[in-house]
């Protein structure tokens, strides 16, 4: 069902996913319920959200992408952009229009000017950190030290960025585990954190 009624005029809500209450991440549960309700991130066949399975690169991006009002680039198969080789038809109007906006920009392939998404691999939590606040196009500035003792590398900006604005945690003591796997449970509060801090910028 889609989140709004044209006809009634009102948001529609639709029920709880069956799985929520008994996973490994209730404290989710509000920010799937209400992303599902906009209708940005939805669940399986039988009733089933999965909140602990691992996102996928394309998966997160189209999640923070969509979110954020960015829509997918108007194309489809052939007719997209060829900035990588290994994207789905799916994927493509959706990593073409991130990409062209810089949202990410993939892995050097061994070319100098051919680059590739690995658009199926998972996404880890540093990865994810940081599609979520470009989508949104929040500045990560110009942090050179992170909070975290284990986020030592590209990714210390964003992923300090997002701790400050209480975006992200760690997972005990000064460790962000930024190379495991993210898991939709997660991405759902990151996403949801996220439109929320931009949506409160634009009314201030």
């Amino acid at each position: 069902s889609n989140a709004w009624d044209d006809d009634k005029g009102c948001v529609y809500i639709p029920p709880a996913h069956s799985d929520l209450n008994t996973t490994c991440a209730p404290w989710a549960n509000g920010y799937i319920t209400e992303l599902r309700a906009q209708g940005i991130m939805v669940g399986y066949g039988n009733d089933q959200f999965k909140p602990c399975q691992f996102v996928t690169r394309a998966e997160m991006l189209k999640l923070a992408m969509a979110a954020a009002g960015e829509g997918a680039y108007e194309c489809s198969g052939n007719t997209c952009p060829k900035f990588f080789p290994d994207l789905f038809n799916w994927q493509k109007p959706w990593v073409s229009q991130a990409y062209m906006l810089e949202v990410v920009e993939g892995y050097p392939n061994g070319h100098l000017d051919k680059r590739i998404f690995h658009p199926n691999r998972w996404v880890t939590r540093a990865e994810a950190t940081k599609m979520g606040l470009a989508s949104f196009g929040v500045d990560p500035g110009e942090y050179n030290k992170s909070y975290f003792v284990d986020v030592v590398d590209w990714s210390k900006p964003w992923v300090e960025k997002a701790r400050l604005l209480g975006i992200v945690k760690g997972i005990g003591g000064a460790y962000f585990d930024p190379s495991r796997p993210m898991m939709r449970a997660e991405a759902a509060k990151v996403v949801y954190l996220l439109k929320k801090y931009v949506e409160a910028l634009q009314e201030a």
